[in-house]
Formats: C-alpha cells, structure tokens, sequence
C-alpha cells in the first residue's frame, strides 16, 4: 500500500482529505476524456464503413471495438448512438461535474491543485488524436446549472447535428436505435466503471490510461488517499448510468 503521508505539491502538504476530493475532481475530467477519444474511435469506424479506427491498440479502441460488436447488423443510425451517448451523455456530464467540483473546492492549497489538474488533463489530453474535448460546452456557463434537465427531457438534442457534422451522416436518425445504443454503452460502462474501481482501490496496474496516470499522481504524492477518492468517482459514474437507463425506459 501507498504510505498516506500527505501530498507534496510545493513547500506545505496538501492535507489528505482535500486530496482525496481533489482526486474525484481529476478521475471525472479523465473520463470525459477518454470518453471524448472513444466517441472519435466510434467516428472514424462510422466514416469509414467499418474499415478503420482512429487509433490501433489503445483503451480508446479497445472499448470502442466492444461497443461495435453489439451492434448485430451495424446500422449507421446505432453506430452513431454508441458514438453520441460516450460524448454527449457520458463525456459532456463528466466534464461538467468536474468543472463544477473544482469550484466547489475551498482550500488554502486551491492554486496548487489547479496546477496538478492542468498539468495532469493536458498530458493526458496531448496522448488522444481527438480534438473535439468539450471546448464547445465549457464555455457555456448557463449548461452547467440546466444540463441534466436537459438531457433528461430531450437526450437526443445534439443528435442529429452531431451525425451530420461528425459523422458525415445526412440521413433521418431512427430514436429507438439511439436509445438503444445509449442503453448498451451505460451497460458496458457500468462493468468497466466497476472493475476501475476495484483497480483503483487495490492499487493495481493495467494498460488503462486512466488507471495509469491516476496510480502515477497517487505514487508521485505519496497519498493512497488520492487512489480512493478516484474509486468513488467511478462508482458515482456508474450510478450515473444506471440512473439515465431508467430514465430513457431501459
């Protein structure tokens, strides 16, 4: 086990508590990134007829490819659900519920973990090929307050621009197909969010990126502290999915 001995991000620890909160902050921003690289993964299969990915051998591909094979006949209309629910339904709530952590964060060490977070999200950003990473919605302050209601009413909103800007699709998309892609991504989500978690509890290494910078933090501040608060995050990222299946009546 780590020792939990404080975390040193400059002259003064970051006390334990703060770090553990900090870490959930940081492990939401992670997988809204890497759900920003699977919905490109999903694009670059769409755009190019099941030919291609936009990376080989990556966690990003991996899980995208384990996406694809649910689809029994790989209709485009349930391709693109898979592709839009990783972004705009996963990825879009993460990013915001990390941005709105951060400012909820009172600490005297504020400045310091900003520095860890900005530090830690663009070298982890820097290794996806996706340049499409939330900018568009970050900016958007009245979208963090009104966000859930609005996915909740209309899941589908940013569907069909996102099919034909995205995805070059110029056709009518079938809902029931959205839907039931977004039921199959929660499902898959919910298996791995849970084994992240157990992972991250045990201090146990994979080839997840995720997994790999969040053991790297924990070891580089010699906080295991950090490790749990990251677990946390991933099992109230599962109850996020197991909420928005019962709301879209899976």
């Amino acid at each position: 086990m780590l020792p939990s001995q404080g975390s040193e991000t400059g002259s003064t620890p970051v006390s334990r508590s703060k770090m553990r909160f900090f870490s959930r902050i940081l492990a939401f921003a992670l997988n809204a990134y890497l759900d920003a690289q699977i919905c490109e993964e999903l694009v670059s299969y769409i755009k190019t007829k099941g030919k291609s990915y936009a990376t080989k051998g990556t966690t990003a591909q991996q899980r995208a490819k384990k996406l694809v094979s649910s689809a029994k006949d790989k209709k485009t209309d349930y391709l693109i659900g898979l592709a839009y629910t990783e972004y705009y339904i996963n990825g879009l709530a993460d990013i915001l519920y990390s941005k709105i952590l951060f400012k909820l964060l009172i600490a005297k060490d504020k400045g310091k973990l900003k520095k860890i977070y900005e530090e830690s999200t663009s070298s982890f950003k820097s290794a996806l090929t996706t340049r499409h990473q939330f900018q568009e919605f970050i900016s958007n302050r009245s979208l963090y307050l009104k966000y859930w209601f609005a996915i909740v009413t209309n899941p589908w909103r940013w569907a069909n621009k996102f099919a034909k800007e995205r995805c070059k699709f110029e056709g009518k998309l079938d809902t029931d197909l959205l839907r039931k892609a977004a039921i199959e991504v929660q499902k898959q989500n919910l298996e791995n969010n849970g084994r992240v978690a157990r992972d991250l509890r045990n201090e146990v290494d994979n080839d997840d990126v995720k997994i790999t910078e969040l053991n790297r933090l924990a070891r580089k501040y010699k906080n295991s502290d950090f490790l749990i608060g990251a677990a946390k995050t991933q099992e109230a990222a599962a109850r996020w999915d197991k909420l928005f299946v019962k709301l879209i009546g899976g």
